[in-house]
């Protein structure tokens, strides 16, 4: 009896937007993995909206968790580029906020000429900014690009 394993299938999404995202979202897990993340949420919301989210446990994780680091991101595909949000950071190992913002940001670069921009430069969003700083030092640390802070 030839019993095969499940076949994992991903969302039903446009070939053309997720061949677009595929280098991209890859380099952005591994960047991840690397700092001993694990992927917790991959998912596409529709043909031109992915989510991720990595964390030190096995689920996300929320701003102002006492037990779990994690980081989650949002990408949109516009006509004009891939537009960036940050959604969602979290840390309670002092550093590692800085680190995953960093991970990211080496993708980021990389990929910068996918990016949304306006005038030229790639704009970065950060869904809500509860740091008291934080992403103040991110925008100073990486001024190639267009921080929007709200």
């Amino acid at each position: 009896m030839n019993i095969n394993p499940p076949i994992k299938i991903r969302a039903k999404v446009n070939f053309a937007v997720n061949n677009k995202f595929l280098n991209f979202t890859d380099a952005l897990e591994l960047s991840l993995i690397k700092l001993k993340l694990k992927i917790v949420t991959r998912r596409w919301y529709s043909d031109d909206e992915f989510y991720l989210a990595a964390s030190t446990s096995k689920e996300e994780v929320t701003p102002g968790d006492k037990n779990d680091s994690g980081i989650s991101l949002k990408l949109y595909d516009t006509p004009e580029g891939i537009e960036v949000v940050f959604y969602s950071i979290n840390s309670v190992t002092p550093g590692l906020g800085s680190k995953m913002v960093d991970a990211c940001m080496k993708v980021l670069i990389k990929y910068k000429d996918r990016l949304y921009k306006v005038g030229g430069i790639p704009i970065i969003r950060v869904h809500h900014d509860w740091s008291g700083g934080f992403w103040e030092k991110m925008q100073s640390k990486y001024t190639e690009f267009n921080w929007n802070l709200t």
